[in-house]
């Protein structure tokens, strides 16, 4: 645990940390304590899932809803151990969308890194929000719906076709390469 401390007149808005770290520790209680080696669980757009790297079974397969229309995929992601969060400012009753962002799903290991990132990215938009992104994790990676209706996709240029899915990426930006950089 890190701790920090805020100026004078500052405020946080900690909004969906709450769930995201529930999914989290309930996930470990279930691992641990009822000895699940295998698992799914899915709460809004905060979805954590372990057990099928180790078991040699298939990952799960988790669709990604289109933020213009609500009945279809944007495409997949296949997962067998770690945690994705989707979020959108436009589904947030509290937020006041203002980037030129309109939906962003991040994956990673850490249920409450990838809700973060998710919403971080939301805040400063594509530009900003993905080399804050490409400072600060080596982790994470991101698909994220701008407001011009593109994808940008952040993350291991081997991932593509293998853990996304299914997806048409207008602009890619790989974390694996010595110069980060935007590829079209």
């Amino acid at each position: 645990m890190k701790s920090i401390k805020l100026p004078n007149h500052t405020n946080i808005d900690l909004r969906g940390i709450e769930k995201s770290w529930s999914i989290k520790r309930l996930a470990e209680y279930m691992q641990k304590n009822m000895s699940l080696e295998q698992g799914l669980i899915l709460a809004g757009g905060d979805i954590t899932v372990w057990g099928r790297g180790s078991q040699k079974l298939d990952p799960w397969v988790i669709g990604i809803q289109n933020p213009w229309n609500a009945n279809a995929k944007l495409g997949a992601i296949a997962m067998s151990e770690g945690s994705l969060s989707t979020y959108s400012p436009f589904e947030d009753k509290m937020s006041t969308p203002g980037s030129d962002i309109v939906q962003c799903t991040v994956a990673g290991q850490d249920m409450v890194e990838c809700q973060v990132w998710a919403r971080i990215l939301c805040t400063l938009g594509v530009e900003e929000g993905l080399a804050l992104l490409a400072k600060r994790t080596s982790d994470c990676e991101a698909v994220v719906h701008s407001t011009n209706q593109e994808m940008h996709y952040f993350g291991r240029e081997a991932s593509l076709n293998r853990r996304w899915l299914d997806m048409h990426i207008d602009h890619y930006y790989f974390q694996d390469v010595v110069s980060w950089g935007i590829y079209d």
